[in-house]
């Protein structure tokens, strides 16, 4: 751990209601907090290898029918079409729903976050690299929104700060490193005014 970040929001009523089941299943045993060392966190190699599998197999046993039923040898190229298709349809509909979906479900809460909603609902339970993925936005998601509401809250503290030296009798001048005046209040403002009157001829 590099570094941790502590970020607190004022719960939701439904979020509380939640909570407090979770908290009652746990207490009563009935339900267990998974541990993120048992998630999945690649699935599509092995999802893909399997309708590979899927496809020999079915291509075996078709020639294997095709010459039990003592076809002519012509038909054993059943086997290898049975296969092929049984591959294409079958990776077709794993892609679509374990990496186009999740594609399309990231980039909508991307959008969201991008419009400055920092808390939207994300799901992390996923597995595989899609949920990896989900898991990374919601990071971003988070750290994001902690980074512009400390800004908010510097900026805030800044303005108090500033309207605090505007009425202060006193005279109060700020320059940066470079010598540069970046602040003058009201005060010094007068002070220095009413020295240029002073040093006008009459």
């Amino acid at each position: 751990i590099v570094e941790y970040m502590s970020v607190r929001t004022c719960p939701t009523a439904q979020e509380i209601e939640l909570s407090e089941k979770l908290y009652a299943q746990l207490k009563n045993e009935e339900a267990v907090i998974p541990s993120p060392s048992k998630v999945v966190k690649a699935n599509l190699i092995d999802g893909i290898n399997r309708y590979g599998l899927i496809g020999v197999a079915c291509a075996v046993l078709v020639n294997i029918v095709v010459y039990l039923a003592e076809l002519p040898a012509e038909a054993l190229m059943l086997g290898p079409a049975v296969a092929f298709f049984v591959m294409l349809f079958g990776a077709q509909s794993f892609i679509v729903k374990n990496v186009i979906q999740p594609l399309h479900e990231t980039k909508r809460n991307m959008l969201t976050v991008s419009e400055g909603d920092y808390l939207v609902d994300i799901p992390v339970e996923e597995a595989g690299e899609a949920g990896e993925l989900k898991r990374s936005v919601k990071m971003l998601a988070v750290k994001l929104g902690f980074e512009v509401n400390d800004a908010k809250e510097v900026g805030r503290n800044a303005q108090r700060i500033k309207v605090a030296l505007d009425n202060v009798s006193s005279n109060v001048m700020l320059a940066d490193n470079n010598g540069d005046i970046i602040y003058v209040n009201d005060a010094a403002i007068e002070m220095m005014l009413s020295l240029i009157h002073i040093s006008e001829p009459t």
